[in-house]
């Protein structure tokens, strides 16, 4: 598959970022793999969208498929996860894919939205390089507005958080095995 690593797409409205701000929220523990881990240290909500966010997430990933050059098959979209990294929180090296075989598919494309910016750290980082380059890491700070995208299999983390608490939205749009 031939495309960017990631790319960052500003918001041209504010439904999605209202959406996610209102919806109601029951938080639990994060998890890795479905389990509690070391890996992982944050809160999670999930949302259901309904049918207009719906039409909006496939308008807006529609968009960065293209963008990316990914050409990815997608057909359906999971709930989104509202995640709070508190001062100390933090997510290890992942692939969004997972390990269990999903009856809808396989994740495709994801992304993450910041849902405000008065934190520090817990950047988002990506790899794309060699094992021994340089610059194997991009180190992604997205703006309030913003959504990162990426394919689902590319290895990603959240640094810790030093300080404030981040708000973020991720969302992963599944297609046909194979």
């Amino acid at each position: 598959m031939l495309g960017y690593d990631y790319l960052s797409i500003p918001l041209d409205n504010n439904l999605l970022y209202t959406w996610a701000k209102e919806s109601y929220k029951e938080f639990q523990q994060g998890t890795a793999s479905g389990k509690i881990s070391e890996k992982r240290n944050s809160k999670i909500s999930f949302l259901t969208p309904n049918e207009k966010i719906r039409k909006e997430l496939f308008r807006l990933a529609n968009n960065a498929n293209e963008l990316g050059g990914w050409e990815l098959k997608i057909t359906n979209v999971e709930n989104l996860q509202y995640t709070v990294y508190e001062k100390g929180d933090y997510y290890n090296w992942h692939t969004d894919v997972g390990k269990k075989r999903n009856p809808l598919g396989i994740r495709k494309l994801s992304f993450t939205m910041i849902l405000n910016d008065n934190y520090e750290s817990g950047t988002l980082q990506m790899e794309h390089g060699a094992p021994n380059s340089d610059d194997r890491v991009y180190n992604i700070s997205p703006k309030l507005g913003e959504i990162i995208w990426f394919p689902s299999y590319k290895w990603h983390r959240v640094t810790l958080v030093t300080s404030g608490v981040r708000h973020s939205l991720v969302c992963w749009f599944i297609g046909d095995y194979g």
